[in-house]
């Protein structure tokens, strides 16, 4: 159990966490508005989104090798699992009052997870 743990722990915090901000009724990110829109950057957001699927595709990826999935296969895999999850909890908000499915989160989500494969082909050294 404890190799387990070691494997798909942070995983499962992870997402807990993405679950958590998506998924909780009222505004989460109040605090982090201003700043937003201080950096005058239209869609910040997006980019957030972005960035909670590309970790969440690095969690499932390395959850999928220590299962023992190859590699190439593992990282498709996971950016295949963190989009559809960003999928489920876009289309979970709509039970959350005050929340509600918006597409440029689902494209966000799904760009950035399928930024992992794209970046950790970059990153090989052959």
């Amino acid at each position: 159990m404890p190799r387990f743990l070691a494997s798909h722990l942070p995983t499962l915090l992870w997402s807990a966490l993405v679950a958590l901000l998506l998924l909780t009724s009222g505004d989460l990110g109040a605090p982090v508005r201003p700043w937003l829109a201080s950096l005058g950057v239209p869609g910040a957001d997006k980019v957030i989104h972005g960035g909670l699927f590309f970790v969440e595709a690095v969690c499932l990826w390395r959850s999928l090798r220590a299962a023992g999935v190859g590699p190439g296969a593992a990282s498709w895999g996971a950016a295949l699992g963190a989009a559809v999850f960003g999928l489920v909890l876009e289309v979970a908000q709509l039970a959350v009052e005050g929340r509600f499915l918006e597409t440029g989160d689902l494209v966000a989500n799904a760009i950035g997870a399928a930024l992992w494969p794209v970046a950790r082909r970059l990153g090989r050294r052959d």
